[in-house]
């Protein structure tokens, strides 16, 4: 019997495997240990959206504060070193954490297990993102969206766990049923700890994961570029090498976008809580149908990505997300079965699918322009954008608490706007931009060129690039026809 996507799956370099299972794992285990239902907990104990934020943004300091050393360290040392000291600041958090919880202890443990679960990510995030990418053949979205598929459909395990243990336990908001909820999420992170000390810079692919380059460099070049990409030929449209104009334009524009975000997302649980009155099980569901429209909403932008640009698509879909999030501000408030409260949900799931859906052909269109040994740290300034996410949650808190949600929502709507435009010189620098020079056209008759060059190689190495190629296949295919299932129930 053949189970689907496991014979595209066993095709995968090893550690591109290893990627995808702790993204399901480690995904699964934080939508319950770190999800609503945490900021639920913290509320019913405090009473405060305000600390609620407070927590997160612990949180937030102590990821940057680890994030960028450890990201220098990645790239000037061994990056599966780095994920194996990250597996044991988690398992320190995790027992911290378990152990407040378990034994009610003062409210200031909750702040040190969340400090520790930030370190952990600080040090986790760039080695793991820099050794997928080292793992990943250059312009290959697919693997991406394979990923953040797997990443947002992992991330309904929680709210669907929490559904069933709310209904066992009284759809009621209680201390005792968060706690036991937030516990068994704990119970799961052993899980991608263990994987996370299983991954080896030895099965990295070299010189497929190079970046793309703008320009045909010459025999006598390819070796010195090879060692500097930065001296790739630049953009038709300006005077900046693509690897630093693409890098600053995505980091400032996803900047802007998490500062607004960490405003409003820890609180969206907490608005159908309080304003729109809906129980455990409703916002649990909210959560669980979330990331299959995520996901879908990913599928799709990946196929249109191919066909109109993918920073064309990021910028309608970031577009969208302001425009639905000012309609969320203006719909009124009425009681949990009234239809301004099923519109609210619509347009919050909405708006949430079409701010994250692009975010795998964001990663994919950085990682291609950033050579390998800048990778560590160009993934630390990924944790840069979490903590602005989570730091910007004790501003978002603060503003719920003295003008209301509504008007919170606004606010997050202004900043997201402006981090549209950081994205817009994107276009004039990838190779499915809105420019594309004779330069970038020739560098893509070389790069076919050595693409039948390599064909004329020995059998073995035109198998193992075909296996690649129907493996990432066989994995869209079969994560699409998941989603299609998902959707009809």
């Amino acid at each position: 019997m053949r189970f689907p996507g496991v014979q595209s799956f066993r095709k995968l370099n090893r550690n591109v495997q290893l990627g995808l299972s702790f993204t399901f794992f480690e995904t699964a285990s934080a939508s319950i240990r770190s999800g609503e239902i945490l900021s639920a907990y913290i509320y019913l104990i405090t009473k405060s959206n305000s600390f609620v934020g407070y927590v997160q943004g612990v949180n937030g300091i102590l990821q940057l504060a680890s994030a960028v050393p450890a990201g220098w360290v990645a790239d000037a040392w061994r990056r599966d070193y780095v994920l194996r000291g990250a597996a044991c600041i988690g398992a320190a958090a995790a027992i911290t954490l378990a152990a407040s919880l378990i034994f009610r202890w003062p409210i200031w443990t909750l702040f040190v297990a969340m400090s520790l679960l930030g370190l952990y990510r600080g040090f986790n995030n760039p080695s793991l993102e820099a050794i997928w990418a080292d793992s990943v053949a250059a312009g290959r979205s697919k693997l991406y969206t394979v990923k953040y598929v797997t990443q947002m459909m992992a991330s309904g395990t929680g709210p669907v766990l929490s559904i069933i243990m709310f209904q066992s336990l009284g759809d009621e908001w209680k201390v005792g049923a968060c706690r036991l909820v937030v516990l068994v999420g704990l119970s799961m992170f052993t899980v991608p700890l263990f994987i996370l000390c299983s991954f080896k810079d030895e099965h990295t692919l070299g010189q497929e994961s190079q970046p793309i380059r703008q320009g045909t460099p010459s025999p006598e070049q390819q070796e010195e570029e090879d060692k500097d990409v930065d001296r790739q030929a630049p953009g038709c449209c300006a005077m900046i090498s693509p690897s630093v104009a693409v890098a600053t334009a995505i980091t400032a524009s996803d900047l802007f976008g998490a500062l607004a975000s960490g405003m409003t997302i820890k609180f969206f649980p907490l608005f159908f809580m309080q304003e729109c009155l809906l129980q455990p099980v409703f916002v649990s569901a909210i959560s669980a149908v979330n990331p299959i429209s995520i996901s879908t909403f990913a599928v799709m932008a990946d196929r249109i990505g191919r066909r109109l640009g993918r920073v064309q698509t990021a910028l309608i879909t970031r577009a969208l997300d302001v425009v639905l999030l000012v309609a969320m501000a203006y719909v009124p408030v009425g009681h949990p079965m009234s239809w301004q409260t099923a519109a609210l949900v619509c347009i919050h799931i909405l708006r949430s699918s079409c701010a994250n859906c692009a975010r795998p052909l964001v990663r994919s269109v950085l990682m291609d322009h950033v050579p390998p040994r800048h990778r560590g740290k160009v993934n630390a300034l990924e944790s840069v954008r979490t903590f602005s996410w989570s730091g910007s949650a004790a501003l978002g808190g603060y503003l719920v608490e003295v003008y209301g949600f509504q008007h919170t929502f606004l606010l997050t709507a202004v900043l997201k706007a402006a981090g549209w435009f950081p994205l817009l010189p994107a276009l004039f620098y990838v190779t499915d931009g809105v420019c594309t020079c004779g330069s970038t056209r020739a560098g893509k008759h070389t790069r076919q060129a050595k693409l039948s060059s390599q064909q004329q190689q020995p059998d073995r190495l035109h198998a193992a690039e075909q296996g690649r190629s129907e493996a990432i296949e066989g994995l869209m295919g079969d994560t699409w026809l998941g989603l299609g299932d998902g959707c009809q129930q």
